[in-house]
């Protein structure tokens, strides 16, 4: 008899009779629960939750495992939120895909959450979550490859699976309360208490004391689970909305690399900077004594400066020519003395080079003459002076004017650029021009989660979110990337063909691993 036929009979069909059938739900049911499930029996569960019905076997089987464990050690809070993780397989809304992800969430979390006391710390438990959905993202992205999901994805017009999953898996996180987990595990105890009272008196001697043993430990442990779950609820809305966001991330990373072909990641400050300090590349050079071949006004002289230019502005304002304001922080990206106004009048085009990260609609361009003598990636960094961890390059977009258009805004050669600690620097000198188009769209994604309250980041009123890749190096960078480009005066983006990174992960390995920092290279 097979897995489905068995389950079949005990969900309300035939009296089961033959005491293999009942041997088999016994068996099942009260499962081979280590701590470190094989990879085969992770599969065998991915299998078995897509079957109508015998999914909730699976589901079943984890709860009685985390039951007798709650029976040995009842003060283990640790314990609450598994159970409540398993009882997400008995919610009806949660759906095939969100419990499938879940349950493997289940086997891999336990692997990464040893201590009840990492609860009540939710950036160490959060920190696990996403160490968790990394090591299970083989095993998911295999579950939701199967056949009959990407059947129904079809039907049901759902373009990324894994996306899907990250999205419902939030969702969920927003609706799931302490009755509903209460409703799914009572439920769960009538199912367990019917199925053994069928088995009961077919099984051999042994198994049944088995079953008469677990349901004295059920009777014993039911009010302190159903105490429980209220403390389980911020924990469990901790895992889900964390593991749904990386998921996201994870399919959003994989989408930009297959779109943007050759494109790793964005850099971190901190690997940029290690790399440099390593192995010094063409493009830097070592500060001495302080001296800049271009350098940036102080930060008092360019708050004076905005001012001065904020006057110039509304005074060319009056006579219909509309320059953009500059920060104080904007001016600092120019020579010191050297910023003008400038007006470009078509036909004529401008560039920007960017990343799948940074706007096409961004601020700072380059004059076509500029752009046509920068033959490399290193002229672009050491005359324009951008920094790896600003743009990581590989595409540039032109702003096309037509005869009789006209833009407003400020040129001047680009500052050099410094990093506090680091003995190199970027020169600059080559001419910048500053001008606003109109904003690109960025893709709506997931918002980072604030592991100490389970809800949303927000910085300045505004949402966070990122999506969190991992650089060269492994740093974790947080970005936004780049779903459409809105002025339609932009054309692009168009491959550079000066490649998408400075460093591959290799090369990276090796300058930190083999190459020891220099003392004077340029």
């Amino acid at each position: 008899m097979s897995a489905q036929d068995a389950w079949g009979v005990v969900r309300g069909g035939q009296k089961p009779e033959d005491t293999g059938i009942g041997m088999w739900i016994w068996g099942t049911l009260k499962g081979d629960f280590e701590e470190d499930r094989s990879i085969g029996q992770v599969g065998t569960d991915m299998v078995i939750s897509l079957i109508p019905g015998v999914g909730v076997a699976t589901t079943l089987r984890d709860l009685v495992a985390n039951l007798i464990k709650l029976y040995k050690n009842p003060k283990d809070k640790l314990i609450l939120l598994f159970i409540a993780l398993a009882l997400i397989g008995l919610i009806p809304e949660a759906g095939t895909v969100v419990k499938g992800v879940v349950r493997i969430l289940f086997v891999y979390l336990r692997r990464f959450v040893k201590d009840a006391a990492e609860l009540s710390n939710a950036t160490k438990l959060a920190q696990a979550t996403t160490k968790a959905v990394d090591a299970a993202l083989p095993k998911i992205i295999e579950f939701l490859q199967d056949s009959r999901l990407v059947r129904w994805a079809t039907d049901s017009k759902v373009p990324n699976l894994i996306r899907f999953a990250g999205t419902e898996l939030t969702k969920l996180a927003d609706k799931i309360d302490a009755a509903q987990l209460k409703k799914a595990f009572a439920a769960a105890t009538e199912q367990l208490q019917t199925l053994l009272k069928r088995i009961h008196g077919i099984v051999p001697a042994r198994a049944a004391d088995q079953i008469d043993e677990f349901l004295a430990i059920l009777d014993k442990v039911r009010k302190p689970v159903l105490d429980g779950m209220q403390s389980a609820v911020q924990p469990l809305k901790t895992v889900l909305k964390t593991a749904g966001k990386r998921l996201e991330d994870h399919a959003l990373i994989v989408d930009s690399r297959t779109v943007n072909r050759g494109w790793l990641a964005p850099m971190s400050q901190k690997s940029s900077v290690m790399l440099i300090e390593k192995d010094p590349p063409k493009w830097v050079r070592r500060t001495k004594n302080g001296v800049l071949p271009h350098p940036a006004p102080e930060a008092a002289a360019a708050q004076a400066k905005a001012i001065e230019l904020k006057a110039f502005t509304a005074s060319e304002q009056k006579k219909g020519r509309i320059f953009p304001e500059l920060s104080a922080g904007q001016i600092q990206t120019f020579e010191k003395g050297k910023i003008s106004p400038t007006a470009i009048k078509g036909p004529a085009k401008l560039y920007r080079v960017v990343d799948p990260t940074s706007a096409g609609g961004g601020t700072f361009w380059v004059t076509e003459e500029t752009f046509k003598q920068l033959k490399t990636r290193a002229e672009w960094r050491e005359r324009l002076a951008v920094w790896p961890h600003w743009n990581q390059n590989g595409q540039y977009v032109v702003y096309e004017l037509k005869p009789g258009e006209m833009v407003h805004g400020w040129k001047g050669p680009a500052a050099s650029q410094q990093i506090d600690g680091c003995p190199y620097h970027l020169p600059g000198g080559g001419e910048q021009i500053l001008f606003y188009p109109q904003g690109d769209t960025f893709k709506k994604t997931l918002p980072n989660i604030d592991p100490a309250t389970g809800e949303a980041v927000s910085a300045g009123g505004r949402i966070d979110t990122r999506v969190n890749f991992k650089d060269v190096l492994g740093e974790e960078v947080k970005v936004g990337l780049r779903d459409a480009i809105n002025d339609p005066h932009i054309k692009g983006p168009y491959p550079t063909n000066w490649g998408f990174s400075d460093w591959t992960a290799e090369e990276a390995a090796r300058i930190v691993i083999e190459i020891p920092k220099h003392l004077d290279k340029q």
